[in-house]
């Protein structure tokens, strides 16, 4: 029986996205399972040591190095990235990392998708972090379309390499002929009561909007203009945004395109969910990448002069929506909302990015 992996994922975070959601949508489809914690704001050591138990758990860890070292651990004196590649090097689980060349680096500042500051080249921690990553199983990525590649071959190589590893197909105990029948039975009942709730989750949604069908989402987003103003005080210049102009436009986007971006975001954390606002956010940058929004369009070809904030109105009912398709769930933990994967929401992650005739 063929083994599904569970694949830790480390990197730094908003530098890498992109990066990021390219590497769980190579992993969902070559058939394993990705995991990863960055939603944890780093400090907490109750949160270093969830991490640590999930690294423990991982068959595989991988890391994506792009051009940030990341925070530091206070404790240790070293980011919390190098703490998770040590820690799964002492545990002798397999790693391998992607290392983002200087060209692909230098493209993403020309691009604006990363800013100079958050470039640490010269930083000798991360000098010595990145040299050491690459004296052991590296590929260097120099555009985000070879990642999905190099998962794959790294993970297969692995694979060949590491029979021990345990995957999910685990048995550990060995039942007599009587236990079985009444598991067999057992789980065929479930069965049937998985399949009556899906039938009857598919009535009662058969008027919504779902699958192929498009909403059109409204964005709206105000511009302000940078003034110079004359201080009655000291009689020196300074500066203050004011608003210029409020406008909005719409984007027409399914409901698969809008799962595609939200589900493999979500399958990182399983039931424990990410807080709402994490994924309101992930839809947003979604939508509005979606919708072709240029910096140039807003800022005039001038951002230094101008500023712009984006508002997307029906956010929460697309988050509901997806709720009542059976796909997600809300969750309170310790007073905040949190929002997990279903089962169904994992089935349909595969239906999604299966190959089709």
């Amino acid at each position: 029986m063929e083994k599904k992996l569970q694949i830790f994922i480390s990197s730094t975070y908003t530098d890498l996205v992109e990066e990021r959601q390219a590497v769980v949508e190579a992993i969902l489809n070559a058939g394993h399972i990705p995991a990863g914690m960055e939603l944890f704001k780093a400090g907490d050591q109750t949160q270093k040591e969830i991490i640590e138990e999930w690294i423990k758990e991982s068959d595989v860890y991988l890391l994506i190095l792009g051009a940030r070292y990341g925070s530091i651990d206070p404790t240790l004196n070293i980011s919390y990235t190098e703490w998770e590649y040590d820690l799964a090097g002492k545990l002798g689980i397999p790693r391998f990392s992607l290392v983002l060349t200087d060209d692909y680096v230098n493209e993403k500042v020309i691009a604006g998708e990363l800013s100079i500051q958050n470039v640490d080249r010269t930083n000798e921690q991360f000098k010595s972090f990145r040299r050491e990553v690459e004296s052991h199983i590296v590929v260097f990525i120099n555009h985000i379309e070879t990642i999905k590649g190099a998962v794959l071959g790294s993970l297969n190589n692995i694979m060949k390499k590491r029979q021990d590893l345990k995957g999910w197909v685990r048995y550990s105990e060995i039942y007599d002929e009587q236990q079985y029948y009444k598991l067999a039975k057992e789980n065929q009942d479930l069965k049937n009561q998985l399949l009556d709730s899906r039938i009857k989750l598919r009535e009662q949604t058969k008027e919504l909007k779902q699958g192929e069908d498009l909403l059109n989402i409204r964005v709206d987003y105000q511009v302000y203009e940078k003034v110079l103003r004359i201080s009655e005080k000291t009689q020196k210049e300074y500066s203050q945004y004011m608003f210029k102009k409020g406008e909005y436009f719409e984007v027409e986007i399914s409901i698969n395109d809008i799962l595609k971006n939200i589900l493999p975001y979500l399958v990182q954390y399983d039931k424990q969910g990410v807080f709402k606002e994490d994924a309101v956010k992930q839809l947003e940058i979604f939508i509005l990448e979606k919708a072709h929004i240029l910096e140039y369009k807003i800022y005039s070809k001038d951002k230094s002069q101008y500023k712009a904030d984006f508002t997307i109105p029906e956010i929460d009912r697309i988050i509901t929506q997806l709720s009542l398709l059976g796909f997600i769930m809300f969750q309170q933990i310790k007073g905040n909302v949190s929002i997990a994967i279903t089962d169904l929401g994992k089935e349909e992650i595969q239906k999604i990015y299966a190959y089709k005739r």
